[in-house]
């Protein structure tokens, strides 16, 4: 008689141990892929789930759709665990706002190694918009956010979502370090306007 070894439940590895917990960057990376590539299942975040997302008011509580997206990319162990030990009554909000910046840039919101301040260079976002969103507290940081998502998306560009999306949960408070990772977007937005300006004198 041939027996069959049951499945391990979910959020488990095969050797039925509970999986290890993402770090910040791990949780950005899979959730932006999931606008745009299957999972090891061959799923994507579903059309409608994607738009409901896309429609979230800026700055506003998680709600149902957000918790879906977190639970369903992540899984629930993985993402119980990122969650733990955060502030309560900031870690919907912010997860909200870098779901909704996602959700702008779909279909293709993540490119690997693309850095925030480059692509916003490249892309023609203005020092005064950069400024502003940098500089923002955290009431008024979800605006600029979302209108930089936006005029990404406008331009056909897209971020390496584990330094743009740990710049909002680090604004909003998730995790420190807000001060470094700004000023690392500045640094790149200039850089990248400089070597722009060089080009044509040294064809000169």
């Amino acid at each position: 008689m041939t027996t069959t070894q049951p499945m391990p439940p979910p959020d488990t590895e095969p050797n039925g141990k509970a999986p290890p917990m993402p770090t910040m960057a791990e949780a950005l990376a899979a959730l932006a892929r999931r606008f745009a590539d299957p999972d090891d299942h061959g799923k994507c975040f579903d059309t409608g789930l994607v738009a409901r997302l896309r429609r979230l008011p800026v700055g506003g509580p998680a709600g149902v759709d957000v918790w879906q997206a977190l639970y369903d990319g992540l899984g629930a162990d993985r993402t119980d665990a990122l969650l733990s030990g955060r502030p309560p009554d900031r870690v919907g909000a912010a997860w909200a706002l870098v779901l909704h910046g996602m959700a702008l840039m779909a279909p293709e919101p993540h490119r690997q190694g693309r850095r925030a301040g480059e692509a916003l260079a490249e892309a023609g976002f203005s020092e005064i918009r950069l400024t502003q969103l940098l500089r923002a507290d955290a009431d008024g940081f979800p605006d600029h956010f979302a209108t930089a998502c936006r005029f990404l998306r406008a331009k056909g560009e897209d971020v390496d979502w584990t330094e743009f999306g740990q710049l909002a949960l680090k604004r909003l408070g998730l995790s420190p370090g807000y001060e470094a990772a700004a000023d690392r977007i500045a640094r790149d937005y200039v850089r990248t306007l400089h070597r722009a300006a060089k080009q044509p004198e040294a064809g000169a």
